[in-house]
């Protein structure tokens, strides 16, 4: 897994925000200070969270609402499905997405890419008729 950056809404960082200052606070309780390199997901133990620990909370989340069981890398393909769906630049979901090659991106969402198809040749044809 290599680090990467992605850009989130101001939605996303201010919640972000509101949670690192809950951590501080929930820390603080427990007599200790929030460092700049300490975890912000942590465990009951106020330790870093077990690798099993988002699933688990994932199924919590799942069963408490009532939904379906759907594995949490769903929610990866939802988000790179519905950057697709508003004609974000492939090139840059592959990045986001962390792909080494564009083609990975292809091969996983190009199917989707049929409804493109479909503005592209309604465009195409307004052009044309905009010509005559």
């Amino acid at each position: 897994n290599e680090d990467r950056t992605i850009s989130v809404d101001k939605t996303v960082i201010e919640e972000l925000r509101r949670y690192k200052i809950w951590c501080r606070e929930r820390l603080l309780k427990g007599g200790v200070r929030l460092k700049d390199d300490m975890h912000i997901l942590f465990d009951n133990d106020l330790g870093p969270l077990h690798e099993s620990a988002p699933m688990s909370r994932w199924k919590t989340i799942l069963r408490r609402v009532g939904l379906k069981y759907r594995g949490f890398h769903c929610l990866r393909h939802t988000h790179a499905s519905n950057l697709i769906a508003i004609d974000i630049n492939l090139k840059l979901i592959s990045e986001r997405l962390g792909h080494k090659s564009i083609r990975i991106t292809m091969d996983r969402y190009g199917h989707l890419l049929k409804k493109s198809d479909e503005r592209m040749r309604n465009a195409l044809e307004a052009l044309q008729a905009d010509l005559k």
